[in-house]
């Protein structure tokens, strides 16, 4: 009779002792489905970017090269979406290094005029 209630309880926690044991879930693996790339790959303006990170503006070139290369992984992956979104970043990128590019080098022009027009 007082032996009852302690064995219930010695059986309860036997039972939860095995469900610890025992795996709560399953998993299944799920082959991924055939994708088309219906849709051309966006141009990821690596050349532009490489060509502006060794003559204009290293800093922003470099980030147009890792942006025009997330360009490429993200179609290759099938994120068409991620993809173009890249491609706008490589190329604003590019656009900027253009920009300091030119604004350097005529920065660059007119203190050489200066110089040389005041003799020094």
């Amino acid at each position: 009779m007082y032996g009852q209630p302690l064995q219930l309880l010695y059986n309860k926690l036997q039972s939860i002792r095995n469900l610890t044991k025992k795996p709560c879930f399953t998993l299944h693996q799920v082959a991924p489905e055939q994708m088309t790339m219906d849709e051309r790959p966006p141009h990821d303006f690596m050349h532009r970017a490489i060509c502006v990170t060794i003559c204009c503006f290293w800093p922003t070139g470099i980030v147009a090269i890792l942006k025009a290369s997330e360009a490429r992984n993200a179609y290759a992956r099938g994120d068409i979406e991620a993809a173009k979104r890249s491609t706008h970043e490589a190329h604003q990128m590019s656009n900027i290094s253009i920009l300091i590019g030119l604004a350097s080098f005529l920065l660059v022009l007119i203190i050489v005029g200066i110089l040389i027009g005041t003799g020094n």
